[in-house]
């Protein structure tokens, strides 16, 4: 018999995307280019921008799905230069200052940033906007420069008039404050969010309220399933704890002595910044990774600890400065004719972990969790909340409920 072809179900050849939760999410890669959408996160309100960025060789296309956003550009002030350029030193020009290009999107227009401008999107909590670029860009093409706060407060002011410009007031805009007590995200509607203002009250509430395992369930019940590094990666004293920004270094095997010893490793500590965690891989793990003048260094500069895949020497020495230092055990051997650093504040993976620069790393003597930061509000209100209900689980079973009671009533084991 010949199967009836009519009834037959045919497979769409149209492919459909969507991001529903906060931040980035590069949703359609191929080879050569991706499109990605960005939602509103606090680093991008309309009154919170603190850095510009820059693509060195790529251009990239923004295009306002819903919400509000002020696209950016900035060049030295009283030199534009061809196409706005700043050069990738971050050079702010003569007189210090920037001067900024900042234009309210209109939907269904298409706005370019040439390779080689400085520039940065500043949204309102129900903005949304597709962004298409070259897919590895994030690999190299990258670097960004932190404003001071004069020059924070200067764009804050240019946008400000950009905004009024199309008869509306920023202040009209529930961004700039109420977005910090509300969060809402396609799995968690209406959820209260602690009220951190920046890292450091962020970081608090990671040392003194949450946990690896709480915080991992989370990133699994967002899909996000592979996410702690390896369990070798242990704290370097049972009691050790930290929280900061990844910048990620690439290390690589080298056979006898180098032209240039360790590569560039002390770049790479003496450009760390206050909260940044050193998180090192590559290589066979041949030798040791981190030591006493390693550590020193970090520490002096407000790094918030290093974690490295592989071993770490000189444990007395390090031990005595009492911070914090993730590896993979003990070994004495030395890496000076063993492996370099080729290069750092780039994408970097462990065990099958992706790590780009800025995501949250969390760890305790657990182990070490990777938090993406296009997902880190979500997790963290989230995670904080379930931390908070295991407690008053223990509680209930203390005084008698069981398990499976609790369970039922409380959806937490």
């Amino acid at each position: 018999m010949i199967p009836d072809q009519k009834n037959k179900p045919v497979k769409s050849k149209i492919e459909k995307y969507e991001h529903a939760g906060p931040g980035y999410d590069p949703f359609l890669i191929r080879a050569g280019w991706q499109v990605a959408q960005l939602n509103h996160l606090d680093e991008q309100d309309l009154a919170g921008i603190a850095k510009i960025d820059m693509h060195r060789l790529t251009d990239e296309v923004f295009i306002l799905l819903r919400g509000s956003a002020v696209l950016i550009a900035a060049h030295p002030s009283g030199a534009p230069g061809e196409n706005g350029k700043l050069d990738s030193s971050g050079a702010p020009g003569e007189n210090g200052k920037l001067d900024y290009e900042c234009i309210l999107m209109r939907p269904g227009i298409t706005y370019n940033i040439p390779a080689g401008t400085w520039h940065n999107i500043a949204m309102d909590k129900t903005a949304s906007v597709i962004i298409v670029e070259r897919n590895d860009t994030h690999l190299g093409d990258f670097v960004f420069r932190q404003l001071s706060p004069a020059e924070k407060e200067d764009l804050r002011q240019k946008i400000m008039r950009a905004v009024e410009s199309n008869g509306t007031s920023l202040e009209n805009y529930k961004s700039i404050d109420n977005s910090k007590k509300m969060i809402e995200t396609s799995t968690h509607k209406n959820l209260q969010r602690p009220s951190w203002n920046d890292d450091e009250e962020l970081f608090s509430l990671y040392r003194s309220e949450l946990y690896t395992p709480v915080v991992g369930d989370i990133l699994d019940e967002l899909g996000c399933y592979h996410q702690f590094l390896p369990q070798p990666i242990q704290p370097v004293r049972i009691e050790d704890k930290l929280i900061g920004r990844a910048m990620p270094v690439l290390m690589i095997d080298v056979y006898g002595p180098q032209q240039t010893p360790f590569g560039k490793l002390t770049e790479a500590l003496d450009q760390l910044e206050k909260n940044e965690i050193y998180i090192a891989t590559g290589g066979e793990m041949r030798c040791a990774y981190w030591g006493e003048i390693l550590t020193a260094t970090a520490r002096i500069r407000g790094a918030s600890g290093a974690v490295i895949n592989g071993y770490y020497r000189d444990t007395p020495r390090v031990l005595e400065q009492n911070w914090p230092v993730f590896s993979r055990g003990r070994y004495a051997q030395d890496s000076g004719v063993r492996t370099q650093v080729v290069d750092y504040r780039c994408r970097i993976e462990i065990g099958g972990v992706t790590i780009m620069p800025g995501d949250l790393v969390f760890g305790d003597m657990d182990g070490v969790v990777i938090v993406p930061r296009q997902h880190e509000v979500a997790v963290t209100v989230r995670a904080l909340e379930k931390a908070r209900g295991e407690k008053l689980v223990r509680k209930e079973i203390e005084n008698g409920m069981s398990s499976t009671a609790a369970f039922k009533k409380y959806g937490i084991l």
